[in-house]
C-alpha cells in the first residue's frame, strides 16, 4: 500500500501484530514516529484513509466497514468509531478491501476498490447506495452513525428539555431492536411489529421490519396500518400458525402507553415474548447490557416499504433466502380467541333483550375495531351502543380514561337528571388494555372486578369451566381478590406492581386469572391485560345470572351481582391517593421514615391511637418483597404494607421517579364483613384510615402537599 499523505506526513499500517502499527515520515523533519492507533488489533483488512478531513482508520470485515477517525490529529483519546458501512446483505459490492476516499457534498461516502476502476456512492441520511462505475456485481450497502450504547430510560425521564424525535428514531430505535435481536437470536425466526400507540410511526415499523430482514429473520407479521392492540399482538402470536407450522416468537410494540403522542410527544418500544406477554426482567437485562457492546446496525437496503395498508402477503427475495412481510386484519386472531373463551349464544340473547341496555366506549383507540367485529357483527348489539370507536391519533382530543362522558352518561355524576343510564356500561382505554365497568348509576373498582370475576369464572364462562389454576393480585390491588381465594380454596400470589410478574405464574399452570387495582386484567388465554376480555367475562356473568329472565322479568344487574359478592365475602373499600410531581428527595425522606417505622409495631400502634382511636391496630407490617415461586428470582423494595387486625390495609410506594420528583401513592383499603355496612359511602367509610395514612406518613411534611393531585 502507498503512504498516504496527510498534514505534510507520509502515513502507513504495517502488518505486525505490534501495538504501534500505524507510522508517519515527517517530510520538513525527514524522521519516522509512531502516531497512536485507535483501540482495535492490527489487520491485513485494515487500510489508513483521510474522510471529513480527519486520519481514518478502515477495518474491514466479512460484512462491514468500520472507520475510526482521530478527531483531534496527534492524540490517542480522540479516536472514536464514527459509522460503520454495513455489507451485511452481500453478494459483494466491491472485492476487499473497500476504502471510502471522499466524504461528497450530498453527504454521501465515495468507496474505492484498490484494484479494481470501481466506485460506489453511499448516501448515509437515506440509508442507500448507487454505483458511479460498474466494475462488479453490484449490491447496496448501508452507511449507518455508530451509537455506543442506548440512552438510559433513567435519563430520557430526567431530560429538561422534549425528547428530539428523530434522534430518538435514528439513534435509540436502532440500538434496541439490534440489541434485541442480538438477545433473542431472530434468525428463521417469524416476529409481529405493530404500534398501540396514538403515535406509532410507519417509518420507525419498516426500519423495524428492514433490520429484521437483515438479522435473518424469516417473517413479519404487521397489522393493518401498522396496528395492532398490545392484547391483539397477544393473540397473534398465540394463536396463529404460518404455513410452515411456525409461530411468532415475539414482538416489536410501538407504544405511547397513556400519554398523547406527536412528533413532539414520546412513543416507546416494547418487547413481547413467545409466550405473548411482556419480556421478563431477565431478559430486558440481557437487552440492556447488549446496546453496550452494538457493534453494527443490520439493515436490509434497497428492501422497499411495505405497504402497511393493505392486507395480505408480499414475499421479498434476499442474498440470503426469502423474506415475507404479511399485512394482517387489525382483528381476525383477537376475535377467534375471545370466541374460544366465552359462549357468545347467551350473550348474544342477553344483548338483543328489549329491556337490557348495552353501552361501549372505546375512546376513539383501537378498541374500537374489535369492538365493532365482535359486540355488533358477532353479538348483534346495536351500531348506536357504540361510543367513539372512530380510530383518531389524538384520543378525544387528549387522554382521559376516566371520561366524563361516560360519569354523565351512567348517571354517577354529583347530578344524576337526565335520561335513563344504560344497564350496562364499559369503557377501554387507548390500546384496548384497561377497562372500567359501569351498571346503572353503579362504578364496580377494578378491585372488586376482578374478584367478582374470579368468583363467577367456574360457572359463568366456559374456558374455565374445568376450574380455576389459581388467581394473582398486584400488591397494591386490594385483597378482595384474597378472600373470594381463600373461600373456594385457590392458590393466590400477591406479586408486585408491574405486568412483568405475572408471565412465569401462568406459563408454569399455577394462575388462571390476574388483576390490578389500575383497571387492568387479563386470563392465561391473553396474556396481556386485556379490557375487551374483561368487559366480555362482565357479560357472560350477566347472562349466566339472567339465564332464567331471559323470556321476560326482572333482570339481574350489575349492581345486585355485586351487592351479593359483597354479602358473601364482604367488602373491601378502596381508595388511592396520588401526590405527583413531589420532590425525589423529600419522597425518598418520607419512605425511608415509613421503614424506619416497621422496627417498632408498638410504637406504630400507639402513633395510630394517637390519630384516630378508631381505628385497629397492624398486626403486620413490612417492605414488600416479592420471590418467584417458579424461577426462584427476588424483586425487593416494592413498598411499604400495614395490615391491620380486621384485614385492613394501608400500602405506601413510589412510582416514576427521576433524579428530581417523583409521584407517591397511597392505597388505602378498610374491609367490612357485616353486610349491612356494605352499602356506605366509600369516602365515608375510609376517612379514618385516610386520615391515619396521611398523618403516619408525614406527608405534608415531607412533600409540602396538603392535598393529593388525584382520588381514584
Amino acid at each position: 500500500m502507498c503512504p498516504l499523505s496527510y498534514r505534510n506526513r507520509l502515513h502507513w499500517l504495517t502488518q505486525s501484530n505490534r501495538e504501534d502499527y500505524l507510522y508517519c515520515f515527517d517530510i520538513a523533519e525527514e524522521r519516522i514516529f509512531p502516531i497512536p492507533p485507535p483501540p482495535v488489533l492490527a489487520s491485513a483488512e485494515m487500510s489508513v484513509t483521510v474522510l471529513d478531513d480527519f486520519l481514518s482508520i478502515c477495518l474491514v470485515s466479512e460484512d462491514s466497514i468500520n472507520i475510526w477517525q482521530m478527531l483531534d490529529y496527534g492524540v490517542e483519546s480522540s479516536w472514536k468509531r464514527t459509522r460503520i458501512l454495513n455489507l451485511r446483505l452481500a453478494v459483494r459490492v466491491l472485492p476487499l478491501p473497500s476504502v471510502p476516499v471522499l466524504r461528497l457534498q450530498d453527504t454521501g461516502i465515495l468507496l474505492c476498490h484498490q484494484s479494481y476502476e470501481t466506485l460506489k456512492k453511499v448516501i448515509e441520511g437515506e440509508m442507500s447506495a448507487v454505483n458511479i462505475t460498474a466494475g462488479t456485481q453490484s449490491q447496496d450497502v448501508t452507511a449507518v452513525s455508530y451509537i455506543p450504547r442506548l440512552e438510559s430510560v433513567t435519563q430520557l425521564v430526567n431530560r429538561t428539555d422534549k425528547t428530539n424525535y428523530k434522534y430518538l428514531r435514528r439513534c435509540n430505535l436502532h440500538n434496541f431492536i439490534q440489541a434485541t435481536l442480538n438477545t433473542i437470536n431472530g434468525e428463521g425466526a417469524t416476529i409481529v411489529v405493530s404500534g398501540d400507540s396514538p403515535f406509532a410511526p410507519k417509518d420507525a415499523i419498516q426500519i423495524i421490519i428492514k433490520m429484521a430482514a437483515a438479522n435473518g429473520v424469516r417473517r413479519v407479521w404487521v397489522g393493518k396500518n401498522g396496528l395492532l392492540s398490545t392484547p391483539a399482538v397477544s393473540a397473534v402470536i398465540r394463536k396463529r400458525v404460518a404455513i410452515d407450522g411456525s409461530k411468532a416468537s415475539g414482538a416489536f410494540i410501538l407504544t405511547g402507553s397513556h400519554n398523547p403522542g406527536s412528533p413532539c410527544e414520546d412513543y416507546g418500544v416494547k418487547y413481547m415474548m413467545g409466550n405473548g406477554e411482556h419480556a421478563p426482567e431477565s431478559v430486558t437485562h440481557k437487552i440492556h447490557e447488549a446496546t453496550k457492546t452494538i457493534v453494527e446496525h443490520g439493515f436490509a437496503v434497497g428492501l422497499p416499504d411495505v405497504d402497511l395498508n393493505t392486507i395480505g402477503l408480499t414475499r421479498l427475495p434476499l442474498s440470503r433466502g426469502q423474506f415475507e412481510v404479511e399485512v394482517l386484519d387489525l382483528a381476525s386472531d383477537y376475535v377467534e380467541v375471545m370466541k374460544s373463551t366465552f359462549d357468545f349464544g347467551p350473550i348474544r340473547k342477553l344483548i338483543s333483550l328489549p329491556n337490557f341496555t348495552f353501552c361501549f366506549d372505546a375512546l376513539n383507540g383501537l378498541a374500537g375495531a374489535l369492538a365493532r367485529r365482535i359486540f355488533v357483527e358477532e353479538l348483534g348489539a346495536e351500531e348506536s351502543s357504540l361510543r367513539n370507536c372512530a380510530f383518531k391519533e389524538d384520543f378525544i382530543g387528549g387522554y382521559n380514561f376516566t371520561n366524563a362522558e361516560s360519569v354523565a352518561r351512567m348517571r354517577l355524576g354529583k347530578t344524576n337528571a337526565g335520561s335513563e343510564p344504560p344497564d350496562f356500561g364499559a369503557v377501554v382505554d387507548w390500546d384496548a388494555s384497561c377497562n372500567m365497568v359501569f351498571g346503572k348509576r353503579f362504578y364496580v373498582t377494578a378491585s372488586d372486578a376482578v374478584a367478582v370475576i374470579a368468583a363467577n369464572a367456574v360457572e359463568a364462562i366456559p374456558y374455565f369451566s374445568g376450574g380455576l389454576k389459581g388467581v394473582a393480585r398486584s400488591m397494591a390491588t386490594s385483597s378482595a381478590l384474597d378472600v373470594v381465594a381463600k373461600r373456594l380454596k385457590l392458590r393466590l400470589f400477591e406479586v408486585p406492581v408491574g405486568l412483568e410478574f405475572r408471565g412465569n405464574l401462568m406459563d408454569a399452570g399455577l394462575c388462571s386469572i390476574w388483576g390490578e387495582e389500575s383497571c387492568g386484567m387479563c386470563c392465561d388465554c391473553i396474556r396481556e391485560r386485556d379490557g375487551i376480555w374483561a368487559v366480555l367475562a362482565w357479560l357472560s356473568i350477566l347472562a349466566y345470572k339472567n339465564k332464567d329472565n331471559l323470556c321476560g322479568g326482572r333482570l339481574v344487574t350489575i349492581e345486585d351481582i355485586v351487592y351479593h359478592h359483597w354479602s358473601v365475602y364482604g367488602r373491601h373499600y378502596y381508595t388511592r391517593y396520588d401526590y405527583e410531581n413531589v420532590d425525589a428527595g423529600g419522597a425518598n425522606a418520607l419512605m425511608a421514615h415509613l421503614v424506619q417505622l416497621l422496627s417498632s409495631l408498638n410504637e406504630v400502634n400507639v402513633i395510630i391511637k394517637g390519630i384516630r382511636s378508631d381505628v385497629s391496630n397492624v398486626v403486620h407490617a413490612d417492605e414488600f418483597e416479592y420471590k418467584d415461586p417458579v424461577d426462584g428470582s427476588i424483586s425487593k423494595h416494592q413498598g411499604i404494607r400495614y395490615l391491620f387486625e380486621d384485614c385492613s390495609r394501608l400500602v405506601f410506594r413510589l412510582s416514576g421517579t427521576g433524579s428530581e420528583v417523583a409521584t407517591v401513592r397511597v392505597y388505602i383499603e378498610q374491609y367490612e364483613k357485616d353486610s349491612s355496612k356494605t352499602g356506605r359511602d366509600s369516602q365515608e367509610a375510609l376517612a379514618p384510615l385516610v386520615e391515619v395514612a396521611i398523618k403516619l406518613s408525614k406527608m405534608e411534611a415531607f412533600t409540602g402537599r396538603s392535598a393529593p393531585t388525584t382520588i381514584t
